[in-house]
């Protein structure tokens, strides 16, 4: 008789890169489906394969890669008649061409800070032809910096801050933006001026202006406490 126990069949290739997704390892998942031949699976475990290959590439920030990918899969889940596959499809694909449109905004940021930090402060000042479009281009000019990792942005911020502060109360936005301008200059301060900044927003009922300070503050990996916490 033999001592042997019956072995568990190996999980497929599909089954591993759903458990790394699931597991958040995107990396090891997309390993698994770029060596798979979609052609090469069942009829029905195509369009799913596609669609995770796409959804592996899209969180490893891969998204010029995951377009063909992911519009492969769509039309393999229609093709099928996949109504809830497709659907699934569709809202990540709405959330894939959100994520090219922010990067494509922050590429023509990053080139308009690039113009300015060539542009004297005097030059940019001298432009101006209000108390207000000055404010705005000293806080430009200190984001182009800070951007750039220049110590000047610290005292340039300050400077757009008290800019920003003398003009007429209806100037939220120029008052949001020092503030975020700088957390930006002032990494180290960054939880308090943005904590300033939402105040801002919240209290004069701007939702545009405070959805730009949670923007900022992920981005410099900021957490705020709950509105009231510790009241």
């Amino acid at each position: 008789m033999s001592d042997s126990f019956p072995t568990q069949p190996e999980p497929s290739a599909l089954d591993r890169a759903v458990a790394a997704l699931r597991h958040g390892r995107a990396d090891q998942a997309e390993a698994i489906l770029a060596a798979l031949d979609p052609e090469t699976l069942p009829p029905a475990h195509q369009g799913p394969a596609l669609g995770m290959h796409a959804q592996a590439l899209f969180l490893l920030g891969r998204l010029q890669e995951a377009k063909p990918v992911l519009r492969a899969a769509m039309r393999t889940a229609k093709s099928r008649g996949d109504l809830p596959g497709l659907e699934a499809l569709r809202g990540l694909n709405a959330q894939l061409y959100a994520q090219l449109q922010e990067e494509a905004e922050q590429t023509r940021l990053a080139a308009e800070e690039a113009g300015r930090m060539a542009i004297p402060l005097e030059q940019l000042l001298a432009q101006a032809k209000t108390p207000q479009e000055a404010c705005m281009a000293v806080i430009a000019k200190a984001n182009a910096l800070a951007g750039a990792g220049d110590s000047g942005a610290v005292g340039l911020a300050l400077e757009g801050w008290e800019r920003a502060d003398k003009l007429a109360p209806g100037f939220v936005r120029e008052r949001v933006l020092a503030r975020l301008c700088q957390a930006k200059a002032n990494p180290a301060q960054a939880e308090t001026y943005l904590n300033a900044a939402r105040d801002l927003a919240d209290r004069n009922s701007e939702p545009q202006l405070l959805a730009a300070v949670v923007q900022a503050a992920r981005a410099q990996a900021v957490v705020f406490a709950p509105k009231g916490a510790g009241l």
